[in-house]
């Protein structure tokens, strides 16, 4: 609903296909303002990549997943109740059971919003982050330390931490 498919999105998705269960593709800011920027930058919505340039899970506001690797994890945990984490939780049960590739050339334009959006969605990282983190036993505790953008979009990277780490601290 935030997402705008841009030109030759399927076709880079056309492009990935190797046989993998699920595809990553690339989500960049709909717009040329600073928090837009800020979130370039920063990377928000890349999957972590692992070796050989393979993402760890997906992020639904771009991803394929076959349906048959869907239906093998059991599609959606309900704990996640709200709009983060679910695709992350996913993604890991996916990776576990078969290969995620990347899928550089699929590449949609989301809309972040503005601060406010900025704050409230990061706030629900950080409670998505203490769900991931008791249910798969992976380290989701939010770190200042290495967060892109300190320098150059300070009072961004910093409202992220604090609002993951305020998300965080409710959600344990």
């Amino acid at each position: 609903s935030d997402c705008i498919a841009l030109p030759g999105l399927l076709a880079g998705y056309v492009f990935a296909l190797d046989g993998s269960i699920a595809y990553a593709g690339r989500i960049q800011s709909a717009r040329s303002d600073p928090i837009g920027h800020f979130y370039d930058r920063a990377e928000i919505l890349h999957p972590y990549l692992m070796e050989q340039g393979r993402p760890a899970h997906i992020v639904t506001a771009n991803a394929l997943v076959w349906h048959e690797a869907f239906d093998a994890v059991g599609g959606f945990d309900p704990a996640f109740s709200f709009a983060a984490g679910e695709d992350v939780d996913i993604g890991l049960r996916l990776a576990a059971i078969g290969r995620i590739q990347w899928a550089d050339q699929a590449t949609v334009a989301h809309d972040y919003g503005g601060v406010r959006e900025l704050v409230m969605r990061f706030f629900r990282y950080g409670r998505a982050n203490a769900l991931l983190e008791l249910k798969h036993g992976v380290p989701f505790k939010p770190s200042f330390h290495g967060v892109p953008g300190v320098i150059t979009y300070g009072p961004f990277a910093a409202m992220r931490f604090i609002s993951v780490r305020l998300g965080y601290q409710a959600e344990s």
